[in-house]
Order: structure tokens, then sequence, then C-alpha cells
């Protein structure tokens, strides 16, 4: 009975020591992809942890997830995954079907606040209020009416470019 006992609890430890293996190499890639390859705007994920309103490379444009469609496991082979994704840049619609254990890159996206500096017909000047680093961008047309200096933008930076969300409020 105790020697039962033993190697349940020998053959848990083995499984507890596989699945640390695994997050360690996961933790490994992500990091070697970001140090030695200058990817450090995308990371690893699996298809089953998406979920919808969150973000997902497709053709190596980040998009945010529209819909999923989970498929059962069939006889042969794990569950699929049908992900709708809405590009953030162009707006076009995307699609991507893998299994859920299939790795997925995740956009590293950050959300910043920037002070209208000038306007200049289509083009903005901003001012990010945290590194006070000075850039243009193009306004989208629902912004272009009603904006002024001294508001504040907030706005998303995705791989090395900046999208505009809102009018934040007064400076």
């Amino acid at each position: 009975m105790l020697q039962v006992a033993v190697e349940v609890q020998e053959h848990e430890l083995k499984k507890l020591t596989a699945s640390l293996i695994i997050e360690l190499f996961k933790l490994f890639r992500n990091f070697a992809c970001g140090v030695f390859f200058g990817m450090s705007d995308v990371i690893f994920a699996q298809m089953g942890d998406l979920k919808v309103g969150k973000y997902v490379m497709v053709e190596g444009e980040p998009c945010r997830v529209v819909s999923l469609d989970k498929s059962k496991p069939g006889k042969h082979g794990a569950a699929k995954i049908n992900v709708v994704a809405m590009s953030l840049f162009t707006n076009n619609k995307k699609t991507l079907m893998k299994s859920s254990d299939a790795d997925v890159e995740v956009p590293i996206i950050e959300r910043k606040r920037a002070q209208v500096v000038s306007i200049a017909g289509a083009t903005a000047q901003l001012m990010d209020t945290e590194s006070f680093e000075v850039f243009e961008v193009e306004l989208p047309e629902e912004m272009r009416s009603g904006l002024e200096s001294g508001k504040e933008i907030e706005y998303m930076l995705v791989l090395g470019r900046k999208l505009l969300l809102r009018v934040s409020g007064e400076g």
C-alpha cells in the first residue's frame, strides 16, 4: 500500500516537472524572440487562450478578435478554433484557423496619452504626456472636427505604429 502511494507521488512529480519545463521553454522562446530576433513587439500564446476583444497577429497584421468558433475534437485530432478578427490599421476582416493547442503571435500593445500641440489640415502634432516625445500623425476622419490644441488624445502603440483611439478631454 505504501509503495503504491509512493509511485503515485512520483508520477505526479514527473507530470509537474514536465509542465514546469514546458512553461520555462515558452518563457525562453518569448525572451529569445525579443532579444535575438528583434521581435520584442510580439509574444506567443496558445490559440485556445484567445478571447473576443483580445488581440492577435494575422498575416503579419495586428488584429482585434471579433468572434471565435470552437469545434469539438474529432476522432483523430484536436479541437479547431476559427478566429474572425479586424485589422487595427486597415479595418479589413481576417480569419485564422488552427488547432486549440497551436501557438499564435500576440502583439504587445501600449495605451498612452498625448496632448495636441498643433493641427494642420489632416495632420496633428502630438506630445506624449509621459515621455514628452513630439510626433505627427494622420487624423482619422471622425476626429478632424472638434479637435483643437491643448486637448488630450488616447492612442495605442502597436509594432512601432501609433493608432489614435479617442479624444479624452482638456489638458
